[in-house]
């Protein structure tokens, strides 16, 4: 408003200027003629005002736009991207991870963790024990037998020899019990006819090598030689 009012006291001020200058020049058109050079160049001088109508109307309009223009960028905008985005994230992930997981989670596993341990046998204060049980066992030859095939002659002193392929058994084990179907003697004289069989006393190393803990005696070949054979073989 301020810009207009200026506007309009500039255009009366032309328009008084306009019509005093051709109140003027008009009946003293004679005395122009008359007079020298000198006058006719005061009345031109009636347009200055023209000047001030390039310097003051621009500046007005200038900061009216701009005021105008301002208010409206920085009013506008504000308002709208503030409240939308933080309310969506916010809730709708936090339902989705906090409370589908934990339930989860928490009462399926502690149900399996507590009651199926209880199925199995084995407890701390339970103890298993491995025992392994082997037949007749002949540490020995027959009497006299001088044959490149008989057991001593093969074997000789090597007293792994017998359980070697077993061995891995018999020593990992808590008990291993067989049957020594023999006599275990240096000397002696057959206490009966047919099959007697008997082998060196320190054949009996052969049962420790091998892994054996203990051996029946209650056979038909403890009495091959006697009650010496008998006691020779329970000292071995």
């Amino acid at each position: 408003m301020k810009a207009l009012k200026v506007t309009i006291v500039i255009l009366v001020l032309i328009l008084m200027a306009e019509l005093g200058f051709l109140f003027f020049t008009g009946p003293g058109k004679d005395l122009l003629t008359k007079q020298p050079a000198t006058e006719p160049t005061a009345a031109p001088t009636t347009e200055v005002p023209t000047e001030s109508v390039s310097i003051e109307l621009p500046p007005a309009v200038t900061q009216e736009a701009t005021e105008e223009v301002t208010e409206e960028v920085t009013t506008v905008p504000t308002e709208v991207p503030t409240e939308a985005p933080t309310e969506a994230p916010t809730e709708a992930p936090t339902e989705a991870s906090t409370e589908a997981p934990t339930e989860e989670a928490t009462e399926a596993p502690t149900e399996e963790a507590t009651e199926a341990p209880t199925e199995n046998p084995a407890t701390a204060d339970s103890q298993v024990f491995l025992l392994s049980f082997a037949g007749n066992c002949v540490l020995g030859d027959t009497y006299n037998d001088t044959s490149t095939a008989s057991f001593i002659h093969v074997v000789g002193d090597d007293y792994s020899y017998p359980f070697r392929n077993v061995e891995s058994i018999f020593l990992n084990d808590e008990f291993t019990f067989l049957d020594l179907e023999c006599v275990l003697a240096d000397s002696g004289t057959p206490a009966q006819s047919g099959h007697v069989f008997r082998g060196p006393t320190a054949y009996a190393k052969m049962l420790s090598a091998g892994g054996v803990d203990a051996v029946s005696l209650a056979n038909d070949h403890t009495d091959d030689f006697g009650t010496a054979g008998y006691d020779s073989t329970k000292s071995a």
